[in-house]
């Protein structure tokens, strides 16, 4: 169960940069006419424009560093190399065996709990439940995460030197310990 999570977390991890520079991003083959309709999650992008805002974002992150955090300009480098590495280790085609694997074991633990329900071993609230556990657990990262990029992004607005450092330090680590989490999961 946990090998399972921890696939997911860090399958999400690796796309919620994507995922969260896509929500902005209005729907180019949309059949509505009307500007504000945004893209679903980032689905309707295509690999170019999804690398080029993560670039963009990466980018900004960098300079807020700089302008903040200089200090840390090169712990934050160093972080978002190895990111990028371990995430093209895992997207490698020689990885794709184990991401499968990952993949097949979550849905093996979900039709668990399927087959668990339909024994009558548990309830139908109880099945809910745990699949909201579950799920709980496999966003809990991801939306520190995010919660402390919008943070920072408000800090840096209303131009609040004090909490932009913070926020730049805290996300650093939640940088730090996600990469780790990669780095075990890569070696099981």
């Amino acid at each position: 169960m946990k090998k399972q999570i921890i696939t997911g977390l860090m399958v999400l991890s690796l796309a919620v940069p994507g995922v969260a520079a896509a929500k902005g991003m209005v729907q180019e083959n949309s059949t509505n006419d009307n500007p504000k309709t945004h893209a679903h999650h980032g689905r309707h992008m295509d690999k170019a424009d999804c690398k080029a805002k993560m670039q963009k974002r990466e980018q900004q992150l960098l300079s807020w560093v700089e302008k903040y955090t200089p200090e840390q300009k090169d712990k934050w480098n160093q972080v978002i190399a190895e990111r990028k590495s371990l995430h093209q280790k895992i997207m490698s085609p020689e990885f794709a065996a184990k991401r499968e694997a990952w993949m097949k074991a979550r849905k093996n633990e979900k039709q668990e709990l399927k087959k668990q329900l339909e024994e009558g071993k548990i309830t139908q609230a109880e099945f809910k439940e745990k699949l909201k556990e579950k799920r709980k657990e496999f966003h809990k990262q991801k939306r520190a995460h995010f919660q402390t990029y919008r943070d920072l992004k408000k800090a840096v607005k209303n131009n609040d030197q004090q909490q932009a450092a913070k926020l730049l330090n805290q996300l650093l680590t939640q940088m730090e310990q996600h990469n780790q989490m990669i780095k075990t999961k890569i070696k099981k």
